[in-house]
């Protein structure tokens, strides 16, 4: 089958698309310059699509674009650059014509309008999709040091981190490292380990992300599997003509601990890095490469670690209606093998007995390439193929009892068309086929593989009525373990009361496909037996919500709203349970569960002053047996953050709160000493931020103290959060 779907693809791509057939005649351009509307200069890099089709451009430094081919009609035109508001045009394209722009845009300093690509898989505006986004941007990621994208998922609404477990809105908890209810895409190719079903951090381009998208909420119907509880997708930058080279320097230490006993060096610790970029489009080629290498000594005893990461992106513009892109990366990561602490006392110290010598060492590969055939405005086909592999193992001798070590790969194809149906319908339909092949100590030698379908109409009867509908059909089936089906259907509407005022509501279903190593578990594992479960069944989830914004602009005060209840119902989760005996763990299908919640965000600036975010979210995650909370969740998120701009410098204030995790494995304290110390999170982070940029200057200077109150919390059991960074870094572009 494998064989047969390969050959396919090799079709598809040999095709041979031209301009000059009978298909491309009377057509016309566009062609435009966009500028700043307060300074009058020419904004490079400007997005400029054509709202509900697959043609767009990128202004380069000059702020010109061109779109050609572009069939005569009506259409509406989207520009956005970050720190500016998205302007829709009206046009008109007459065949055989070019239509001349000047587009202004004007500035913004809430980002409340943005192009959205993941939530229908093609490009529309944020105010068009039926569920909850979020967004964040790369000055988000370079100006608070991050290093790792986990490191700034917490600062997003409704979301918190577990280790690198990330719960969206309370759908998932603590799995020991294990499946991820979130599924991760990195320009819209998965990238979920093939043995594990998990996200490796470590392995993606921080230099080269443009922005990153994150879909709260079910996504199955279009992304399948492990979108249980939402969807996050990267984009990477795209190539300019006139080509940047950049670099980030950085620098900082952990301040040494409040309590004596927690001090176990005399020396202070440094997390260090250099990252370098270059990207230009020479013609019809574009490139975009990156590297890093970062040191991390850490806060804690025994918990270093020394990353690598290079990353290329490379595009070929065979015509203005054919493109294709090859993507490839290379990671590595040596880092200290720890788990749990000591104890309480001992809390930067790990566990008696640990062998301080061995090291967990991991390399990840990404390949992946794309195609996209515009047949015409409303008609295009899109094609991804790529393999991901994820190799692991520790230092101990193949023949010790603590040796661990797994071959992953991830083989995802996907064949995707848009098209129009009659005047109002716009439909996504497409076919996935993915394979994951295991070699392991841990786990055997497995295999599993998942055939879907895909169909989603959009339907606007009306203007300011968007109507969504879609399914998606999958088929799963592990090695020795039962075949299953899984229908994930969805719906989804926004009405847009007037521009600054609409409301939303979607419904649908996800689901999650039981890991390779939840199913053939087998291992000791700090004093724990982990044994096999071939019978998992997938994990299922119903999510519903309803909610609206709001825009107010009042002279030099701007405000903006928006709320969403919730309600997702969660079946057959899987979750490690303790046997009798309590020393043995078992992955197994836990009973019903449903959260409730409600998620307010609010963003305000008072021109030439401050301005603020602040984010709340409550939730309440209860288990439909025994009427209990459901473990590691938080029911309450509380996000702040104030920024003071003054000329070339802006300040930055930012306050987290999580509420006291209520329930945790009481087996755990067999293994794990002072195993019950939790707090509430209180987090204060700070940064004084040079824009040297805005003044032609070359460097961004940051000024960096994350935790600043060095406020001692556990961000899992048995492991201290991170004490108190303060950092230095320089940012530029050339």
């Amino acid at each position: 089958m494998k064989n047969k779907l390969n050959l396919i693809i090799l079709i598809v791509i040999s095709l041979n698309f031209v301009e000059g057939t009978p298909l491309f005649s009377e057509k016309g351009y566009i062609k435009g310059i966009v500028y700043s509307k307060e300074t009058g200069k020419p904004l490079a890099g400007t997005s400029i699509r054509i709202e509900k089709t697959a043609f767009g451009a990128i202004a380069n430094k000059k702020g010109e674009f061109i779109i050609r081919s572009v069939k005569s009609g009506n259409y509406t035109l989207l520009a956005s650059l970050i720190g500016y508001k998205q302007l829709r045009t009206e046009i008109t394209v007459l065949a055989n014509d070019t239509i001349h722009l000047n587009l202004y845009l004007e500035e913004q300093v809430i980002r409340t309008e943005d192009i959205i690509v993941s939530a229908s898989k093609r490009v529309q505006s944020v105010q068009e999709v039926p569920v909850s986004i979020a967004n964040i941007s790369t000055e988000e990621l370079i100006s608070r040091n991050i290093t790792k994208l986990d490191e700034v998922l917490g600062y997003v609404p409704g979301v918190s981190m577990s280790g690198d477990h990330i719960s969206i809105r309370g759908s998932s908890g603590f799995a020991f490292g294990i499946g991820s209810r979130v599924i991760l895409l990195l320009d819209g190719f998965p990238l979920l380990s093939g043995d594990v079903g998990d996200i490796k951090f470590d392995a993606l381009p921080i230099f080269d992300i443009s922005r990153v998208e994150i879909i709260k909420g079910a996504g199955s119907s279009l992304y399948g599997t492990n979108a249980l509880g939402g969807v996050i997708n990267i984009i990477t930058k795209e190539a300019t003509e006139q080509g940047s080279f950049k670099a980030r320097l950085f620098s900082g230490i952990y301040t040494k601990p409040s309590y004596k006993q927690w001090v176990y060096s005399d020396k202070l610790h440094t997390n260090t890095g250099i990252e370098l970029g270059y990207s230009k489009k020479f013609s019809r080629l574009s490139i975009n490469s990156s590297v890093y290498y970062i040191e991390d000594q850490s806060y804690r005893k025994y918990n270093d670690s020394k990353r690598f990461n290079f990353y290329t992106k490379l595009r070929y513009d065979f015509a203005s209606t054919f493109n294709a892109g090859l993507s490839a990366s290379i990671s590595t990561n040596n880092r200290a093998d720890w788990v749990y602490w000591h104890s309480l006392d001992s809390a930067t110290f790990p566990s008696s007995g640990t062998d301080l010598s061995n090291r967990a060492l991991s390399d990840k590969y990404m390949l992946f390439a794309d195609a996209m055939k515009i047949f015409d405005n409303n008609n295009f086909l899109s094609l991804k193929s790529g393999i991901y592999t994820t190799i692991f193992k520790n230092t101990y001798p193949t023949n010790h009892s603590d040796y661990r070590q797994s071959d992953a790969i991830a083989f995802n194809n996907e064949l995707q068309y848009n098209s129009k149906l009659f005047k109002d319908i716009l439909l996504t339909s497409g076919i996935n086929y993915t394979y994951h092949e295991v070699s392991s100590k841990t786990y055997g030698n497995r295999n599993q593989y998942l055939f879907s379908v895909f169909e989603q109409a959009e339907y606007q009867p009306l203007m300011p009525l968007i109507i969504t509908a879609g399914f998606r059909l999958d088929y799963e089936k592990t090695q020795i373990a039962k075949s299953n089906f899984e229908f994930s259907p969805k719906i989804g509407a926004i009405y847009k009361l007037d521009s600054n005022n609409s409301i939303r509501f979607s419904s649908g279903r996800g689901f999650r496909a039981a890991s390779i190593a939840e199913r053939f578990a087998s291992v000791d594992f700090q004093g724990f037996k982990v044994i096999e479960n071939p019978n998992l069944k997938s994990e299922v989830s119903w999510n519903f919500e309803i909610g609206g914004n709001s825009s107010i602009d009042l002279n030099s005060i701007k405000i903006y709203t928006d709320l969403t209840f919730f309600f997702t119902r969660l079946s057959y989760l899987i979750e490690p349970t303790f046997s009798t005996n309590s020393y043995y763990i078992k992955f197994d299908n836990i009973t019903d569960s449903r959260i409730f919640g409600l998620e307010l965000n609010i963003k305000g600036y008072v021109d030439k002053l401050f301005g603020f975010e602040t984010s709340v979210t409550g939730i309440d995650p209860r288990n439909l047996y025994d009427n209990r909370t459901l473990k590691y969740r938080h029911n309450v998120l509380w996000y702040n953050k104030i920024f003071i701009p003054y000329n070339c410098l802006e300040l930055q204030l930012e306050y987290r709160f999580m509420s006291k995790v209520e329930r945790i494995d009481e087996e755990l304290k067999l293994q794990v000493r002072d195993y019950d110390a939790r707090v509430p999170i209180h987090i204060v982070d700070t940064r004084l931020i040079f824009k040297g940029k805005e003044f032609n200057f070359p460097l961004d200077l940051v000024i960096n103290a994350k935790n600043l109150l060095n406020y001692y919390y556990t961000y899992m059991v048995g492991n201290l959060g991170m004490t108190r960074y303060v950092g230095f870094q320089i940012e530029g572009s050339f």
